[in-house]
């Protein structure tokens, strides 16, 4: 702690910052077999339905990369839950672009 007139200690003072996250992995298992569960979280500027429609459409890609014995799905999303706010919300028009 500092002594004085101004006593207030900021995280500054005690570790870096940094504007970042860990990369998040999760073992689970689908139909028996052990499985890596990968979440993808998106930037709080960000659309959910962009990102979730980026994710989906780069599923060959990640594919493509891979050993033929390992295979790429999309497994799981809260996209019904936000298709269902857009879709009763006046403010928000199918014209968009972001499909569910």
């Amino acid at each position: 702690m500092r002594s004085g007139v101004y006593p207030a200690v900021f995280v500054r003072d005690v570790a870096t910052v940094t504007d970042g996250s860990d990369i998040v992995t999760s073992y689970a298992l689908v139909n028996g077999r052990r499985t890596v569960y990968i979440p993808v979280t998106k930037r709080a500027d960000a659309s959910t339905l962009t990102v979730v429609n980026l994710v989906k459409s780069s599923l060959a890609k990640f594919q493509n990369v891979l050993p033929e014995d390992i295979k790429v799905s999309y497994a799981n999303s809260i996209t019904s839950g936000v298709c269902h706010e857009r879709d009763h919300d006046p403010r928000h028009g199918r014209g968009s672009g972001e499909h569910c």
